[in-house]
């Protein structure tokens, strides 16, 4: 089978999900490294933590969701450019 073509608003608004996803980890991972460091270090990064905090890890989660839209309908709109000059990617699909 051959993949001819990707739907470019489905795939975006399926890579900003997923995007949305690695913010959320990265926000959790960001704030919980700052409050570590706040311990080891004499510098006060628990304010730095604090101010991150659970709006800073909604800020990633949005930005990173919509970067994921944008960058995800890029994809799809080149593929399916791409795919018309060499006719898709065969794929294998098993049951």
């Amino acid at each position: 089978m051959k993949l001819k073509s990707i739907g470019v608003l489905s795939f975006a608004l399926f890579q900003a999900i997923f995007m949305a996803i690695m913010g959320l980890i990265m926000g959790l991972f960001t704030v919980t490294m700052f409050g570590i460091a706040g311990s080891m270090i004499p510098v006060n990064t628990e304010m730095m933590a604090g101010s991150l905090g659970i709006g800073g890890v909604i800020y990633l989660i949005i930005t990173w969701a919509i970067m994921g839209f944008i960058f995800g309908a890029i994809f799809a709109f080149m593929y399916n450019l791409i795919a018309k000059w060499t006719g898709g990617v065969d794929i294998e699909l098993h049951k």
